[in-house]
């Protein structure tokens, strides 16, 4: 018989209703706790949680993208491509301004590495946290897949939680039920001690941010022209 495992995410409702169960607390205390998990959820999904989105754009002419509604953190952007995804090099000193969608590109040749379109990395991006944009210099109008972190919470269906978090928001609730209940100093103390340990056992599972790891060994990689 083939094994069975238990899902790495889980619903955050499903959370809830566990913590009332092991605290033996009424149902007319779910939808407070619910709201208390959500703000937990929101403050860890970008330091904590391995869950990622891809998006697949098309950049407007001058090669700016609109950051969906719920990116909180970019991870990387790469062409679209049937077989390989070649990833952009962060420059934070584009003019966005000067930009232009005019290049000279040997379209004879092909090129290979660090998402270069002729002998040197050739496509770029900024990111506009305040304009909520991206700008890039080498895709205008073109179809480019985003990567980044979402705030992770669903308006359309139920949210789902990675597993490493759920300890996190288990003792997040206890210890704002701790404030609600108006218990002692010393108590709501100990609970957020507790809190506080579950965030950092937590935060050892989190990859190493993706962006920084690929940009950290190939940044001073160029590309080699297919003769």
């Amino acid at each position: 018989m083939a094994a069975t495992y238990s899902s790495a995410v889980l619903k955050i409702g499903d959370i809830v209703d566990a913590f009332l169960l092991k605290r033996e607390l009424p149902m007319s205390r779910y939808v407070p706790m619910l709201e208390h998990a959500f703000d937990c959820f929101r403050q860890h999904v970008a330091f904590t949680s391995r869950l990622y989105y891809r998006k697949t754009i098309t950049t407007d002419v001058n090669g700016t993208i609109t950051m969906p509604d719920d990116m909180v953190d970019f991870i990387g952007l790469a062409l679209s491509a049937d077989t390989s995804l070649w990833y952009f090099t962060e420059n934070g000193s584009l003019n966005v301004d000067a930009v232009t969608a005019v290049k000279d590109i040997d379209d004879e040749n092909e090129s290979l590495g660090y998402g270069g379109r002729g002998g040197i990395n050739d496509y770029y991006y900024k990111i506009d946290w305040a304009g909520r944009k991206i700008y890039t210099d080498g895709a205008e109008a073109q179809s480019v897949v985003l990567f980044y972190i979402s705030t992770g919470i669903r308006t359309d269906s139920e949210t789902m939680v990675d597993i490493s978090l759920a300890s996190v928001i288990d003792s997040y609730m206890y210890m704002r039920l701790a404030e609600l209940d108006e218990k002692s100093i010393n108590e709501i103390e100990r609970r957020r001690q507790a809190y506080e340990r579950e965030v950092s056992i937590a935060n050892r599972y989190k990859l190493p941010p993706l962006k920084q790891v690929r940009d950290a060994i190939l940044k001073l990689t160029t590309q080699g022209i297919v003769r």
